[in-house]
């Protein structure tokens, strides 16, 4: 008698087609990640901030750069890796590790546009426990320049803090061409001067040595403890008029009796140069919010011609929820920035810390920047990012797209970064830190590199 074998036959054939399906969607999930990088040794916690280099070879391709605050017995060590049409280099082509132990090299650190008009990105780096001759916990900080060759390996332009634990350099970063000289300037935060009161420089863009021997601007906290200068940033242009401000927030600045409750503060540019006086204000809703914790423009969230601000308080609470974390965008007319919030973003759980990182910029490239806000905390510090599209109507109400670490206890999401064009696909990537991440040895810490696609989902296959 024949034997039936088209059972046998659908049954080997779905069976042969579900292995497919299964090594092709796994394969799929591997690939969420095109790129990441581990620290060299346990608690180096490589990843704890990540930054974008900008283009500091000038061929075309973002850059990008990663801290480990623990290594060489806290020394730190900042790692730039560079981009090309393959992506990230596998290795870093320029790392620098701090003078001395407990220096926290790398504190701050990122590109700064061309300070110094060579047509090169240039790149900043800080210490804020650096010491000098003098005095402990002064801070450093360093500019590196551009050129074909990469980044130089030794600095043309430092600056070290004048007092006792004014920490400076805790926070710099690129301030846009604030006195209109076609060179970009820098603005650096001292938190701990004047017993925590706080203040924040601007060195202007000078074609010999990088950056202005002194400051060509400066503005103070209002009050002992404020932290100010704690987080400093360009604001952009928020106005529409052509001059960039810059944006200062003093985390732990009191409110109607509360602590630590935060402030922030935007100075406009004008063709004078900053205003001397804050230009615009917020300040947090609750105790222990430490509103201002972060601060960065948002670009054009709607379309319209007008850049906003996030602002974040990554510790805000209420009476159900303990520290779930907020972010809050300010949109802007010619007239500068709206009184109050015109979108606002809570945590989903205690302990989340959303707000711990934020990031914007054009990832799906739909003509509307997009905000990035990340919560290390969020599930027993899993960690989770979360990424709002902008359009017509501004920032939905529930995120495009989410993603949670892979392990346990790596504080996925402690920070964000848009590092740019790191492939050369027309779409910013974006960088992703877990310091805690124990791979490759107690927290050595992990960074991920997601790349921008057109659907508003990161982590695609380069183009």
């Amino acid at each position: 008698m024949k034997k039936n074998n088209a059972g046998k036959k659908i049954l080997w054939f779905c069976w042969g087609a579900s292995f497919l399906l299964f090594i092709f969607f796994h394969f799929l999930n591997r690939q969420k990640f095109i790129w990441a990088a581990w620290g060299e040794a346990s608690n180096d916690t490589f990843g704890t901030k990540v930054a974008p280099a900008g283009d500091v070879n000038g061929d075309g391709f973002a850059d990008a750069a990663v801290w480990s605050p623990g290594h060489g017995n806290a020394a730190g060590k900042v790692y730039v890796f560079l981009g090309s049409i393959h992506g990230l280099s596998k290795t870093p082509a320029w790392a620098v590790q701090g003078e001395g132990p407990r220096d926290q090299y790398g504190h701050s650190f990122g590109t700064v546009g061309d300070v110094n008009g060579d047509g090169f990105g240039d790149f900043i780096a800080a210490a804020q426990g650096f010491d000098n001759s003098k005095a402990k916990d002064v801070g450093k900080a360093y500019l590196y320049l551009g050129s074909p060759q990469g980044l130089s390996a030794t600095p043309v332009w430092t600056k070290t803090g004048e007092s006792a634990f004014e920490l400076l350099g805790d926070c710099s970063g690129p301030a846009g061409d604030v006195n209109q000289d076609g060179l970009n300037d820098v603005v650096v935060g001292a938190y701990g001067f004047d017993h925590f009161r706080g203040m924040a420089y601007v060195f202007y863009g000078a074609k010999n040595g990088g950056l202005s021997p002194a400051p060509g601007w400066t503005a103070y906290g209002e009050n002992k403890d404020d932290w100010f200068g704690y987080s400093v940033a360009s604001s952009g242009d928020i106005r529409g008029d052509g001059f960039p401000g810059v944006v200062i927030g003093g985390k732990q600045h009191p409110k109607d009796k509360m602590e630590r409750v935060g402030k922030v503060y935007v100075y406009y540019g004008s063709k004078k140069g900053l205003s001397k006086t804050p230009s615009w204000t917020a300040s947090g809703e609750t105790e222990g919010e430490l509103f201002g914790w972060r601060a960065l423009p948002s670009g054009d969230i709607k379309g319209d011609g007008h850049n906003g601000l996030i602002v974040s308080g990554y510790m805000y609470g209420n009476q159900i929820k303990h520290y779930i974390g907020k972010v809050c965008v300010y949109f802007s007319t010619s007239e500068g920035l709206s009184k109050d919030a015109s979108w606002t973003m809570e945590g989903e759980s205690s302990n989340s810390l959303f707000g711990y990182t934020i990031a914007s910029g054009d990832f799906n490239h739909d003509g509307f920047s997009d905000v990035m806000v990340g919560a290390p905390g969020y599930q027993q510090n899993r960690g989770k990012i979360y990424l709002f599209l902008g359009s017509a109507k501004g920032l939905p109400e529930i995120p495009s797209w989410t993603m949670m670490g892979e392990t346990a206890d790596e504080r996925f999401g402690s920070y964000l970064a848009k590092a740019g064009d790191v492939n050369g696909d027309g779409y910013p990537d974006v960088l992703v830190g877990a310091p805690d991440n124990s791979e490759k040895g107690d927290k050595t810490g992990k960074v991920y590199l997601l790349y921008g696609g057109k659907n508003g989902k990161l982590g695609e296959f380069p183009r």
